[in-house]
């Protein structure tokens, strides 16, 4: 026996295996693999790996692996040594190995158990450092319908550094894996053993999941949707269609290959002339699917009294609104059973159950409605007075959805209906929007969680709360910047409740940084009200650009430069130009940063830059000019011994912070 652990304790043989399942007749087919790379070619890919290298070893490993909890029967008893990653010699992709599961200087075995969600098909693994003189470690599986089988692993090799490949599939799915330690022949004491290279295929058992969602653009004509199939063990998408009886709606789908973990699409109203109405249907490789429902069609101009704006399976929803200025125009409605992706029910309520032929839909719907607007949605199935009618407005034109809040206002039986169906109604602000059904599972008329004195659904004397988890939301409270409709009227962040007070706008300069509160998107934010302008001599930062009245007044150029161009000079004579600069309030600027520039003049055409200019003497520098505090003036002594006689320049100064070149004529002799 390789000594593992490094103490190099001896470990006595235990008479039970606490609980463990060590033997059973398992109803399930199993086929049995002895190398890799058979294993491999007789299990289609996606496969979980795990060959422990990327932990430090000693990393104790329960669920870090995706899909499966590893444990030990062992791990609540005194001294026990958990299961963890180990640098060892045998490991065949080193430095580690899985080791661990067992007690020291106790007769308890070595057990390694994975419990695996989802469930698994196939599972692999090689054991190592296990003595050819030892009887077979067991390998003990449990499938999902509580039957078990083992398969007993022995090393043949002749030598305990060899690695032994485990492999199998089963038609019935695993559920559990226990894989418990041999004997030593030669000494009664159980052989410890590791494990590494774990490999298995979880099963697909969940259906993807469509979802409607909003473009930054969002057209009424047309319905956006996604499809997910990413949860674990999922095998992803594999098609998308319209289902049997759509009718004037085409689908564009993504360009995607087959097992992709998620997906877009669209569906169009073909002709505006009529209604669009279909099924698009995704379907995962593992043939489990979900629906969207399309619903597009025409809204009249006006007031509307009860109009149908979205038909699925087994429900209808239609609404009631007293404005006559509705523009009309096209409405989309999606509808789906409520999954994870939705609003948040409010506290209390569930889904349909599983049971239920017509289950409670979420139906998405952007339309030209607008304003306070009533609802009725109708669900098929026998009559259940425990159903309500949740409603959720979206503040982003469809970005987001707050969760779910109880807008019923009456639940009442269609008895002209075989069946007697569930006739909901309620009333909110619209939209974009979503609408659904679930079912109240407690006394919403005594039911008052939070304390605040409102019942979670109406009463004679009151209205009901809108969120019985939070006691400063209900009927009548105070509307605050917080993205909640706090006052339950069907309406968020109304009134632009914290808006409307000076503030400061975060980053801006000067008078650029006077702005005014707003409430936006549930969040009180500053917004700009001052924008920049030319500055002038006010004492302001106009221009925002953190200096006040910093504006450059140039006095011209001095003699003996005349600014009317007349001035000629013989080549060869030093010209000084001369300028002085004083700020908005007259006083002298000292420290600016001004140049000069000859360029040929001829027939009023600025021609290229005289490429030679210099100074005369040493006080100028290349061609800046220089201050002179006793005159307050910027002075550059420009030599022309370099310029042709006979000719005309233009002389250009540019200052640093003054955005107006200062141009003038001269001409030589």
């Amino acid at each position: 026996m390789a000594c593992l652990v490094r103490s190099c304790l001896r470990l006595t043989l235990a008479v039970g295996l606490l609980g463990v399942a060590w033997s059973g007749a398992g109803s399930a087919t199993l086929t049995s693999y002895t190398d890799d790379t058979t294993f491999r070619a007789a299990v289609a890919p996606p496969l979980t790996t795990e060959n422990f290298d990327g932990f430090e070893s000693g990393t104790v490993i329960t669920t870090q692996i995706p899909g499966v909890v590893v444990s030990s029967p062992n791990q609540d008893s005194e001294g026990y040594f958990p299961i963890q990653t180990f640098s060892d010699s045998g490991a065949v992709s080193p430095p580690n190995i899985l080791f661990g599961g067992f007690i020291p200087s106790t007769s308890i075995r070595q057990v390694f158990n994975f419990a695996f969600s989802p469930r698994i098909s196939a599972i692999a693994f090689y054991v190592t450092d296990q003595s050819p003189n030892a009887s077979a470690v067991t390998v003990s599986l449990t499938f999902a319908d509580d039957t078990a089988q083992s398969i007993f692993v022995s090393n043949t090799s002749g030598s305990e550094t060899t690695p032994i490949f485990f492999g199998v599939t089963s038609d019935t799915p695993i559920s559990n894996i226990a894989v418990i330690s041999g004997l030593e022949n030669d000494t009664g004491l159980f052989e410890e053993f590791g494990l590494d290279n774990l490999e298995f295929k979880s099963l697909d058992e969940n259906p993807p999941i469509c979802s409607r969602i909003f473009p930054l653009e969002p057209s009424t004509a047309e319905i956006d949707g996604q499809a997910t199939d990413a949860q674990p063990g999922d095998t992803g998408i594999a098609s998308v269609t319209l289902g049997e009886g759509s009718s004037n709606v085409a689908l564009d789908v993504a360009s995607f290959d087959p097992g992709a973990a998620a997906v877009t699409f669209r569906a169009t109203q073909l002709s505006t002339t009529s209604n669009a109405l279909g099924t698009i249907v995704v379907t995962d490789l593992a043939e489990h699917s979900c629906t969207l429902g399309v619903d597009l069609r025409s809204v009249p101009a006006g007031a509307l009294d009860t109009q149908i704006l979205c038909q699925s399976d087994g429900i209808v929803f239609a609404v009631t609104n007293g404005n006559t200025g509705l523009p009309g125009g096209t409405e989309a409605c999606s509808a789906d059973v409520l999954t994870g992706t939705e609003p948040a029910l409010p506290a209390g309520y569930s889904p349909s159950p599983p049971d239920d032929p017509f289950p409670c839909q979420v139906v998405t719907i952007d339309s030209p409605v607008f304003g306070n607007t009533e609802m009725i949605y109708k669900k098929d199935g026998v009559f259940d007075p425990k159903l309500r009618l949740l409603y959720s407005r979206s503040p982003d034109n469809g970005a987001t959805f707050p969760a779910f809040i109880d807008v019923t206002q009456s639940v009442e039986s269609i008895q002209s209906i075989s069946g007697d169906p569930t006739r909901l109604k309620g009333g909110g602000t619209w939209s974009p929007v979503k609408v659904a059904c679930a079912l109240q599972s407690q006394s919403c008329a005594t039911t008052d969680n939070d304390g605040d004195g409102y019942f979670l659904c109406a009463t004679d004397t009151a209205p009901a709360d809108c969120n019985d988890r939070d006691a400063s939301v209900h009927p009548g409270a105070t509307e605050v910047c917080n993205g909640i409709d706090d006052n339950c009227n069907g309406q968020v962040d109304e009134g632009n409740p914290g808006g409307g007070l000076a503030c400061t706008v975060p980053g801006k300069l000067g008078a650029c940084a006077a702005g005014q509160t707003a409430c936006q998107q549930g969040s009180i934010v500053c917004n700009q009200t001052v924008f920049p302008t030319t500055e002038v001599c006010d004492g302001i930062d106009n221009d925002c650009n953190g200096q006040t009245d910093e504006n450059l007044v140039f006095g011209g150029y001095l003699q003996p430069v005349n600014a009317d161009g007349t001035s000629i000079f013989r080549v060869g004579r030093t010209v000084p130009f001369k300028f002085q600069l004083t700020n908005c309030a007259g006083g002298f600027i000292s420290n600016a940063v001004a140049t000069i520039q000859i360029f040929f003049f001829a027939n009023h055409v600025v021609g290229s830059e005289v490429e030679d200019v210099t100074s005369a003497g040493q006080a100028n520098t290349d061609n800046l000019y220089r201050f002179d505090p006793t005159s307050n003036q910027y002075i550059y002594n420009l030599s022309t011994k370099n310029l042709t006689g006979g000719a005309s320049y233009l002389v250009r100064t540019t200052i640093v912070g003054d955005p107006t070149p200062h141009d003038v004529i001269i001409s030589t002799r």
